[in-house]
């Protein structure tokens, strides 16, 4: 001990020498104090394995279940011989009970407490003998099956190694309080892998109020990971927290003799296509201040309060509601909300500059009142302006097919597999067979994203359906960014050779106006899109499928003037 004193002080001797006082010797003071409790914590650890082993396991057959096991499945984990639960926790609690009795009495209790009193009332003195008897009391007392945790035994063990460090090196009182907390947050952090929240707890547990020690949060932050990485190096990151499994990637299954009938949609589909259009910029830039002059308006964020008094008494229980107006704050600052409308919009910073220096001054005025509603109103604002200025101008030149797709590699060849993500959030088991025979895919189960969408797929037994499939993903060019239709269908009309090809968007809304102007941008958009397929010869129709109308309509639709 004497030689570590020694060599510790000449460190610290060296390191005054050289000018790195202050910041930089507590940061290095703070690193031994994580390597310390970090040791600590292993010691505590392995201890209170070797007392559930020998207490617990060898004398009932009771083995510590794993994080995450069913409830059920804990009783089963001992064996007939339930009696001796009675008999070893309460000679454990004994013999943990005469140690800390005749040794350390300052070690007894739940040991966050213990830590507090020596940071409040004794300058952060904790005796050297304390952490070595509280990490053998705790490990007797948790290991023979006494109720208690390990938060408040290994915040006093790390407190009482910072403590005997400041000791050894002859600290300030105020420097040996800042290693006691650099020392608790070091072995909480090792122990629950929580180094972060382990950093915050030490400063902010010694208080009742909001009060916090400020000076100690970057001595505990540097000591809690310190002490996290060096207890998670010897457990191999298995200390106590249950490993992550990697859950398996949901495929689905191209059929090859389905998707000889839905090749051909599937290139045109897959076409690198141009998006072209007109811009009149002064005209855009009149119609969005004219629709702020009249549409835009943003309401100051409100605070709804119910306070219930007597609230242990039901017939005396009475509550109160108030209402408080939030004082505006800043979000962004003026470049900022100039280049977040400008991504949200697709237009460049220079018409939204012009829009926001011309909108009327009352109207600007609004915006600071709340600047994530004023955003997002001057958004839809926007869009629903381009949308009016640009629909009937829209224009795409087709160009070659592109080869690898969400359904073929590099070569052109169907894929083996496709991942359910690259078509919807989860599968639906689809529950009419005659769908399920149609369906491009062997799996008799389908992608999806909404209500409508199952009710689609449900529909798509229709005698004409030759194969249908969700759609991976096609990425049509559109001024409001990328579209992907949902569902592509093969039909073949009676009396007919020729098939046709029908692309569905499906909308969860009663009505067209419904519609966000996003979203209605990019389907008007992407009706062009096939309407310059269906100019270039391909016979195929896109429709939107809104929630009261039927498949059978749309596909009888088909191929009609």
């Amino acid at each position: 001990m004497k030689a570590i004193s020694l060599g510790l002080r000449g460190r610290i001797a060296e390191l005054k020498q050289f000018g790195w006082s202050g910041r930089f010797r507590g940061t290095f003071l703070s690193i031994v104090v994580g390597v310390i409790a970090g040791l600590g914590a292993i010691l505590f650890e392995e201890l209170l394995r070797q007392a559930l082993h020998y207490f617990l396991f060898l004398s009932t057959g009771f083995k510590e279940p794993l994080q995450g096991s069913e409830a059920a499945a804990v009783s089963a984990l001992a064996s007939v011989r339930s009696w001796l639960f009675l008999v070893i926790p309460t000679l454990g609690g004994l013999a943990a009970g005469l140690l800390v009795f005749f040794t350390a009495p300052e070690a007894e209790g739940h040991g966050t407490d213990a830590m507090i009193d020596a940071f409040h009332r004794r300058g952060g003195h904790i005796r050297k003998r304390v952490p070595l008897v509280k990490i053998l009391a705790s490990a007797i007392t948790i290991g023979s099956g006494g109720s208690a945790g390990k938060e408040g035994p290994i915040a006093q063990i790390g407190a009482g190694f910072g403590s005997v460090l400041a000791t050894i090196l002859r600290l300030r009182p105020r420097d040996r309080r800042i290693l006691v907390l650099a020392g608790a947050s070091g072995g909480i952090g090792a122990i629950f892998h929580a180094p972060l929240g382990a950093a915050l707890f030490a400063p902010e547990v010694l208080y009742r109020g909001t009060d916090f020690e400020s000076d100690a949060i970057l001595p505990c932050i540097i000591s809690s990971i310190v002490a996290s990485s060096i207890f998670d190096q010897y457990f191999g990151s298995s200390g106590r927290i249950k490993h992550k499994t990697r859950r398996p990637v949901q495929v689905l299954t191209p059929r090859a003799d389905q998707f000889a009938k839905f090749k051909h949609l599937w290139q045109e589909l897959n076409r690198e296509a141009v998006l072209k259009y007109e811009l009149n910029t002064p005209l855009l830039i009149d119609n969005i201040v004219a629709a702020i002059a009249k549409d835009f308006n943003v309401r100051a964020l409100t605070l709804d309060v119910t306070r219930t008094e007597h609230a242990q008494e039901v017939n005396l229980a009475r509550s109160t509601q108030a209402s408080y107006t939030m004082k505006p704050h800043t979000i962004y600052s003026l470049s900022e909300f100039v280049r977040e409308l400008s991504q949200g919009t697709k237009l460049s910073m220079a018409t939204v500059c012009a829009v926001l220096q011309r909108m009327p001054a009352e109207k600007f005025a609004l915006i600071a009142k709340n600047e994530n509603r004023a955003l997002a109103a001057l958004k839809d604002i926007c869009l629903h302006c381009v949308y009016d200025t640009i629909i009937n101008k829209l224009s795409y030149e087709l160009r070659e097919v592109r080869i690898k797709t969400g359904l073929t590699d590099a070569k052109g060849h169907l894929l083996p597999e496709v991942a359910v993500s690259e078509m919807g959030k989860e599968l639906y088991a689809i529950a009419n067979p005659a769908a399920a025979e149609r369906s491009l895919y062997a799996e008799p189960q389908i992608p999806l994203d909404s209500t409508i969408e199952r009710t689609t797929v449900d529909e798509s037994h229709h005698r004409a359906v030759q194969v249908f499939a969700k759609l991976p993903r096609i990425r049509i060019p559109t001024p409001a960014g990328e579209y992907n239709p949902d569902f592509g269908y093969v039909v073949q009309r009676d009396g007919k050779a020729q098939e046709l090809y029908l692309v569905v968007e499906t909308k969860g809304y009663d009505q067209q106006s419904g519609i966000a102007a996003r979203e209605k941008l990019k389907i008007d958009a992407a009706k062009r899109f096939f309407q310059a397929l269906a100019d270039s010869g391909v016979p195929v129709t896109f429709q939107t499928k809104l929630n009261q109308e039927k498949l059978a309509e749309l596909i009888e639709q088909l191929g009609q003037p």
